[in-house]
């Protein structure tokens, strides 16, 4: 059965009555009802690769690839017809789970019980679920056996290097030097070459990518992997790692710790710091020598 039959039946979404009888280009069943599908499609549809011989495209794949669903709407809680793929779709034992970013540890849970379809759209704005195999992952345009222990190996990997780095550095392997120095740092240089050269055999992988994409911070923003956040009570015993003083670079400097400021003088050389009209605080990176008393 093809994978957008599957969702339709755990969907079952209120008939729609169809004009054209002819063969599926998405499905590729050849009797079926539809709409003609030079009328449907779009100049914008690249993916002719993937369709079959026919001339409709039937009512059970345009639920799939819906622009505006208002079951999908219902079941997501929301007020306006909702896009197919702006979300990913999980069938578990015939019930229809549709899924947006903020679900991932629901995603996880889910793909742990071997469900008869999975969707996963880790952008967000591409249609995956006709691509789809039952049985099989689909991972955005990758579609690969299920192996959990593929993605828990990916999981930890990734999650280790999650507690420093970002994503799109660990998606790419080029990482920030301030980073590195902050990892090797808090858990040393061995435990970032042998995680990077483990990770690297998976890099561009579905497994790495689903992996990549489901990895997420606890509310401590210390990383833990997708196994543990499962399990309540999760806890580090590594410090956390005090903030750069000019930030990432992508988002606004941090504030600056108290106990690293140190009273200098100001504009009056040779009074005592006390007999300043204004404190002044600047960081402690050198220790300045009273130049009042060596004079």
């Amino acid at each position: 059965m093809h994978a957008t039959h599957i969702l339709y039946q755990a969907a079952k979404p209120p008939p729609s009555p169809q004009p054209d009888r002819g063969a599926c280009r998405i499905c590729g069943d050849t009797d079926t009802t539809g709409t003609r599908f030079d009328k449907w499609v779009a100049d914008t549809f690249t993916n002719h690769d993937q369709l079959h011989p026919g001339d409709i495209i039937c009512h059970i794949c345009q639920f799939a690839l819906a622009q505006g669903s208002e079951l999908l709407a219902a079941k997501t809680g929301k007020d306006k017809p909702q896009r197919m793929q702006n979300y990913s779709h999980i069938v578990l034992r015939g019930e229809w789970y549709p899924l947006h970013k903020g679900q991932k540890a629901e995603i996880l849970v889910l793909l742990r019980q071997s469900p008869e379809l999975v969707a996963i759209s880790t952008s967000g704005q591409k249609h995956v679920i006709f691509r789809a195999r039952p049985g099989w992952w689909q991972v955005e345009e990758q579609c690969v056996r299920p192996d959990l222990h593929a993605l828990d190996t990916c999981l930890d990997l990734i999650g280790k290097l999650y507690r420093v780095y970002s994503k799109d550095e660990i998606a790419t392997g080029n990482y920030s030097p301030g980073r590195t120095m902050q990892y090797t740092n808090a858990y040393g240089l061995a435990d970032y070459l042998n995680t990077e050269t483990a990770l690297r055999q998976w890099r561009g992988t579905a497994y790495f990518d689903l992996a990549l994409y489901l990895a997420q911070k606890d509310n401590n923003d210390e990383q833990t992997t997708g196994v543990e956040r499962l399990s309540a009570g999760v806890s580090s015993s590594v410090e956390p790692i005090d903030p750069s003083v000019a930030g990432s670079g992508t988002s606004i400097q941090t504030a600056v710790r108290a106990q690293h400021l140190g009273a200098v003088r100001g504009q009056h050389s040779r009074r005592s710091v006390h007999q300043q009209p204004q404190q002044i605080l600047q960081l402690d990176l050198f220790q300045v020598g009273d130049r009042a008393d060596n004079e």
